[in-house]
């Protein structure tokens, strides 16, 4: 019996996912494969989920018939438009020498529009696997963050130093890009879940936060989860008064759980501006000190290093910055249009109220990365958003259709008809 590619391109998906979500670039560098260097070196430059992806990807496409089919595709056609134009700004890169800074984007990046070119070409019978492999490393992650905080031993040592408070390392390594990619997963999960597996998730994302020390993401997430809260709130009486209970008792058990310092001490014990904060306001600085050059066509290694001395700034801990000193601002430009057109096909098709919940996601992650170094690193961060979305797209259209099928089920099998260019697959 023949098996249709698009199979086989999912379960290699299902395993590089399983492979960013568990083998973090810290745990590699711990077996010596010296993963996350950026000068050339012996050992594992790419991760195991790049060439995963990779090779989901060629099987899709190999072949004339099965090409022309991946190109009917406004997803796909966008982005390897996208996953083209960043491996063309790597290759100018490196023929100018500024190579060295590069060794980020093919993982962090590229990547990502890689499987953002895949996903729409397999059966979106996937999506409900990859959600289960996500609610398993999420269940896992904060477990293992909450169970370093009390500890205080971090099973993948770090060789960063965070003054006298400690922070958990958990699956991830370090703990600002745990905290991304845990509040990515979390938010892109809660967005269908049932009420008691969303109240669970929230417990333990808010645990492992304060074992991570991300202020920045625990605000955020905190945040939206109150938005939507109150909105679930205010639709009936009844709800008023779960409002009101359970918010008194949520915000009760949350300080308890802050200032306790039993899985954190760091968000308890610092002022709200630190030298963390500091560090953040002085990245900004940098910028002050660039020419209309340095601006436009971005700096070298060397050159970034002399701006961060100067500003007396160790780490860049705000992307957008990092991208401009790295890329200049209009390749930064090129690169963030890339992204929101590749998130704007997710939205084809896709109901209002699925728009929404794929809209919280993005602007979970957005916000959160605007406190946070990790899209400066090697990150599966952007990769996870790109899965995290397509899951939510596709359990909306999903939904809708469940919906429209108790109303009126003729008119349900005639938006399924009408939806031929979702999941799509290629099976020559």
């Amino acid at each position: 019996m023949k098996i249709r590619r698009s199979i086989v391109a999912g379960y290699l998906i299902l395993l590089a996912a399983l492979f960013s979500l568990f083998l973090s670039g810290a745990a590699l560098n711990n077996l010596g494969l010296n993963y996350s260097a950026d000068a050339y070196s012996a050992g594992l430059k790419l991760h195991p989920y790049t060439l995963l992806t990779s090779a989901a990807f060629l099987v899709l496409v190999c072949g004339r018939k099965a090409l022309g089919r991946c190109l009917q595709i406004r997803q796909f056609r966008t982005a390897v438009l996208g996953a083209g134009i960043l491996a063309l700004i790597v290759l100018v890169k490196t023929v100018v020498g500024d190579s060295q800074s590069m060794g980020f984007t093919v993982d962090t990046i590229i990547a990502a529009f890689i499987v953002a070119a895949a996903l729409p070409l397999i059966s979106p019978l996937f999506a409900a696997r990859l959600s289960t492999i996500a609610f398993l490393f999420l269940i896992v992650e904060c477990l293992l963050a909450m169970g370093e905080g009390v500890l205080k031993v971090n099973l993948i040592p770090m060789d960063v130093w965070y003054g006298s408070y400690f922070r958990s390392t958990a699956l991830q390594g370090h703990p600002l890009n745990n905290a991304l990619i845990v509040v990515t997963v979390a938010v892109a999960l809660q967005a269908y879940a049932r009420r008691l597996t969303s109240t669970l998730i929230f417990c333990l994302t808010v645990g492992a936060l304060l074992a991570f020390g991300a202020r920045g993401a625990l605000a955020v997430y905190l945040l939206v989860n109150a938005i939507t809260f109150t909105r679930f709130g205010l639709r009936s009486v009844q709800q008023v008064l779960i409002l009101i209970v359970g918010g008194a008792l949520g915000a009760i058990g949350l300080a308890w759980f802050v200032f306790s310092g039993v899985v954190g001490d760091r968000i308890a014990q610092v002022g709200a501006y630190d030298d963390s904060t500091q560090t953040r306001f002085q990245a900004l600085d940098i910028l002050t000190h660039l020419n209309w050059t340095q601006i436009m066509l971005g700096n070298g290694s060397d050159a970034i290093a002399h701006l961060m001395a100067q500003s007396d700034v160790s780490v860049v801990e705000n992307f957008m910055v990092g991208y401009v000193l790295t890329f200049g601002g209009f390749l930064t430009l090129v690169i963030f249009y890339c992204v929101y057109r590749t998130f704007k096909t997710f939205l084809i098709d896709v109901p209002a109220a699925g728009r929404r919940r794929l809209l919280t996601v993005l602007f979970v992650f957005v916000c959160t990365a605007l406190t946070n170094n990790s899209l400066m690193t090697k990150t599966p961060a952007l990769y996870l958003l790109m899965m995290g979305l397509w899951w939510v797209r596709c359990r909306s259209i999903t939904h809708e259709f469940s919906q429209a099928s108790i109303q009126v089920p003729g008119k349900a099998y005639s938006k399924i008809q009408g939806r031929k260019s979702f999941g799509m697959i290629a099976n020559q």
